[in-house]
């Protein structure tokens, strides 16, 4: 490391070069790391906005029952009530596209298992 100091100048390939020769042998044909399926292949851009509103549309789902039936769901102590329905709808809303309300403190509103299930 002090080599590329002591001649003044940065050669940013010289110093990349160990860290690609180390990451080049683990990654598999298609370039993606992680991927240890021999059936691997990337996604073109439809299928990716596929696969993105699909996520989307379950995660929202998902938040929806949540807050819908946080006073029945355990970790719920202070008994709190369900939230009106325009609330439910913004909340997966306002999540899902990391958007937020100043106005709006979660601890208020939302039994614990609603913030560790939807918000977290």
């Amino acid at each position: 490391m002090h080599r590329p100091y002591d001649r003044g100048v940065i050669d940013p390939g010289r110093l990349l070069l160990g860290v690609e020769s180390t990451t080049a042998a683990t990654e598999p044909p298609g370039g993606c790391a992680g991927s240890n399926s021999p059936s691997y292949r990337p996604q073109n851009w439809k299928q990716y906005a596929v696969s993105l509103l699909l996520f989307n549309t379950v995660m929202f789902a998902f938040g929806f029952v949540v807050l819908t039936l946080q006073p029945l769901l355990p970790l719920n102590p202070d008994g709190k009530n369900m939230l009106g329905p325009t609330t439910i709808f913004t909340r997966p809303c306002r999540f899902l596209t990391n958007t937020n309300l100043q106005h709006y403190a979660g601890e208020q509103h939302l039994s614990y298992f609603s913030q560790l299930a939807v918000i977290l």
